[in-house]
């Protein structure tokens, strides 16, 4: 899939988004705070839809269509649905607030940040697209309210290795509510990084520059570091012997385009697989004592 096939999909998903948004709130009219709530949702997704004929603009006027490493197919009648359930009545404010939290939290946002990345260089109008998305999500949260959390013993550290921008950027995103993500272009770099500090997980490329994935995971493994059995092996080229090797590795290995549902579940599965053994090989924390 290229990115003009993702741009397809979220221009008609983002109109319909902004419609069903823009009808609901006429319809919650007699409930201020909900018909407000929607309608800055209307607005937001105006926003996407200008964000998104620019980026259409941008690629037309560089003739490049490169392929895309995620692939996922919207639903853009997701929200249309609960319009029609509204309007027969048969909708209650608990069901559209969730199935607004299900269309808004769920990889509609991450495909949006992962195609308008790929035109942040030099354009500002791109640079700022997280906090575009973030705020977005943060009316739903502010209307529903946020619970208190008890503080966290230990994050998790996820390393993201790959030399296309655009998908680091949006794996940073897409996978920051499961820990504190680093980022590197190139095996060289995040050799350098697993040299500092532990990783509960490394997402690692295959095929990059100055250092490739494989050789990557050799030179950490030829240090003993705990941190070789968090991999997760990601490639657009499955040649029988990268495939072999990684096999003898133990470590999963995601084919791009691959989508971002399969990435999230391979990575909790290393996190959970791996959480008992984390507690043996994980270096202490400075200043406390064996």
């Amino acid at each position: 899939m290229r990115t003009s096939e993702l741009l397809a999909q979220l221009e008609p998903a983002e109109a319909a988004a902004q419609a069903a948004y823009e009808q609901l709130a006429t319809l919650h009219a007699n409930q201020p705070a909900l018909a407000g709530l929607l309608r800055q949702l209307a607005h937001d997704e105006a926003t996407h839809l200008e964000l998104l004929a620019r980026a259409a603009q941008q690629l037309r006027a560089t003739g490049q269509d490169p392929e895309a490493s995620i692939e996922h197919r919207l639903d853009p009648r997701a929200l249309s649905r609960l319009v029609d359930q509204a309007r027969a009545g048969r909708l209650t404010e608990n069901e559209l607030i969730t199935g607004i939290v299900q269309a808004e939290f769920s990889e509609w946002n991450e495909v949006f940040l992962y195609v308008l990345a790929q035109f942040r260089r030099g354009r500002p109008e791109f640079q700022r697209i997280a906090a575009v998305v973030q705020q977005h999500k943060r009316r739903i949260e502010a209307y529903l309210g946020t619970p208190a959390t008890l503080p966290q013993v230990w994050h998790e550290r996820l390393l993201i290795v790959d030399d296309e921008e655009a998908l680091r950027y949006l794996l940073g995103e897409f996978l920051g509510e499961l820990g504190a993500v680093t980022v590197a272009a190139n095996g060289a770099e995040a050799l350098a990084l697993t040299q500092q500090q532990f990783f509960d997980v490394i997402i690692t490329d295959v095929d990059m520059p100055v250092m490739n994935g494989l050789d990557f995971y050799r030179a950490v493994a030829g240090h003993d570091s705990p941190d070789r059995s968090r991999f997760i092996f990601v490639t657009g080229k499955g040649l029988p012997e990268v495939t072999k090797f990684i096999a003898t590795t133990g470590a999963p290995l995601l084919l791009k385009p691959f989508a971002l549902a399969a990435l999230r579940q391979t990575v909790l599965g290393v996190l959970n697989q791996s959480s008992e053994v984390r507690l043996w090989t994980r270096p202490p924390s400075p200043g406390l004592s064996p």
